[in-house]
């Protein structure tokens, strides 16, 4: 049994180095009835856009911004609910530093890998709390801290008396996300810290802190990705790990910060190494694509510096952060064309490829890795129907075009179209394939493997919605569509597997739709939705 109360080196955020500068501060705000008119304006001083008018109220406090920045303030160009929508025409996102919506009452960070996403999308959408209140045009707004435009700053002189102006600092490639990458510090500390959902989780973080194995030779309750299960008190090493990690962001107890640490330090490399609990060679991809990604989540919650190393003999000059970086790319398993993550993401379209885009969504955002992101949104957006870009999936020797139906351009689609008709809409198509029996019949297996892809898909939609994408309404909104064919078929927790009973809750979160729910348990990447979604 292992206590972990060892101390571990505290975060340390990435920062960029700006060049020092005389400048001239402004700040922009927008107005207008719509995206499509939004106006630009400057003014000579940087009001908050809720200060009142009071004198002196320049750079708001608390948005990092100084005398070297812009402070740029946005007006909504829309309000449903608690969503607010901004059009962030006009900003780069290569200056931004931090950002937060803001209204009398409340304050909300939003992290800096969201805003430059949006920023490149050109929108916005922020779930605010209900502390915000009442929400008009006119008491909520997004402020921006951003780096001053080269055309605003002075020339900088060189130690020499030269009226040259210095280069700038690149950024770093990867920044550590600035706000949570699962869910919002405020959202987070709204949820109760007793009760049977939280009990659940927390005795499974308590669990993995007593008893998972961290010594040097591994065993099947080890913190390893090339195993499917754990074992003992141990089952879900991962998402165990991520259960200790929501409790310390929870509760601030650092002995649960301090054993996440200790546990990702230790899965640093182990996809190099054969299971500890007999899941097959060639399974190895699958198995690291489904663990991977709540070690990633687990990382983020307890702000895991990335400059942490390996723990384990070989392994102990590998820094978290790099290896992260290369294991997307990493040839792991078999077979050929789903041999790495990134891999797997592009060429299948059934649970193989949906739990791989999911771990390289997670990793991505995790490293603020701009341009692989929008490669794995690309697919992402192919295998809801919400595009038909791309290659075309690979039809794995299990595929059968019976569940299919075929849209007009020929091309079948991983979850079938609303067109298909109520027998067939919803389905994943690759996945109820894995039945013994062709259309209109399917069994047990089947439906196994559909939840398995969902529950990849559904950890993907999450990660996204949270950094500005709209993937719930992808695919006329696929997902949905997918847990109503479960409903309408009597399956919404498939077939009722421990693994499977946590994604109706993040179907009717997302959805605002009563969907039937049960407690929910552990699923490959993530769980405890009862806890993280029952409001």
């Amino acid at each position: 049994m292992h206590r972990i109360l060892s101390k571990i080196r505290s975060h340390t955020l990435l920062s960029w180095l700006l060049p020092v500068a005389a400048v001239v501060v402004a700040v922009l705000i927008v107005t207008g009835r719509g995206e499509e008119d939004s106006e630009i304006s400057y003014r000579d001083r940087p009001p908050s856009a809720l200060d009142d008018g009071q004198p002196g109220a320049g750079v708001a406090e608390g948005t990092g911004a100084s005398a070297e920045d812009l402070l740029v303030s946005l007006a909504p160009t829309s309000l449903r609910e608690r969503k607010v929508s901004f059009a962030l025409s006009g900003i780069t996102p290569d200056t931004v530093r931090n950002a937060r919506v803001r209204s009398k009452r409340a304050i909300l960070p939003v992290s800096l890998t969201r805003v430059k996403t949006a920023a490149r999308n050109g929108k916005l959408i922020v779930k605010v709390p209900r502390k915000f209140g009442r929400l008009t045009r006119k008491k909520v707004a997004l402020e921006i801290t951003t780096e001053l435009p080269a055309t605003v700053a002075e020339p900088t002189p060189t130690e020499s008396g030269g009226g040259e102006a210095s280069a700038p600092v690149p950024p770093p490639a990867t920044q550590v996300p600035a706000a949570p990458m699962l869910i919002s510090p405020e959202q987070l500390a709204a949820l109760p810290s007793s009760g049977a959902a939280y009990d659940f989780m927390k005795s499974k973080a308590d669990a993995a802190v007593a008893y998972m194995d961290l010594d040097s030779t591994p065993s099947a309750m080890s913190p390893w990705l090339s195993n499917y299960n754990g074992s003992g008190a141990v089952t879900r090493p991962g998402v165990q790990t991520l259960a200790a990690a929501l409790v310390y962001a929870r509760t601030g107890d650092a002995a649960y910060r301090n054993f996440v640490i200790l546990a990702n330090r230790y899965v640093i490399g182990s996809e190099d190494s054969a299971s500890t609990d007999g899941t097959l060679a060639a399974d190895r991809t699958l198995a690291t694509a489904r663990n991977i990604g709540a070690y990633v989540l687990a990382a983020d919650l307890v702000g895991m510096d990335g400059a942490e190393t390996g723990s384990r003999a070989g392994y102990t000059t590998t820094t978290w952060q790099s290896w992260l970086s290369s294991l997307r790319t990493k040839t792991i398993g078999a077979p050929a064309n789903c041999n790495s993550l990134v891999a797997c993401s592009d060429q299948r379209g059934h649970n193989w490829g949906a739990f791989a885009t999911g771990a390289r969504i997670s990793i991505d955002i995790y490293l603020g890795d701009g341009t692989d992101l929008a490669a794995a949104v690309s697919r992402l957006k192919r295998f809801l129907g919400e595009s038909s870009e791309g290659a075309q999936w690979l039809p794995s020797r299990d595929f059968d075009l019976s569940f299919a139906c075929i849209p007009a351009d020929g091309q079948w689609r991983a979850v079938n179209p609303a067109s298909c008709g109520p027998e067939k809409d919803g389905m994943i198509v690759e996945d109820i394939s894995r039945s013994a029996i062709s259309f209109p019949g399917y069994d047990s297996t089947g439906i196994g493997y559909t939840m398995e892809s969902y529950q990849g898909l559904l950890l993907s939609a999450i990660l996204l919605e949270r950094q500005g994408y709209d993937p719930f309404n992808w695919g006329d909104q696929a997902l949905r569509r997918v847990m109503d064919w479960l409903v309408r078929e009597g399956k919404p927790q498939g077939n009722n597997s421990s693994v499977e009973r946590h994604q109706s809750w993040v179907a009717q979160h997302f959805y605002g739709k009563s969907y039937p729910t049960v407690p929910a348990n552990m699923g490959r990447t993530f769980g405890f939705t009862d806890w993280l979604y029952a409001s």
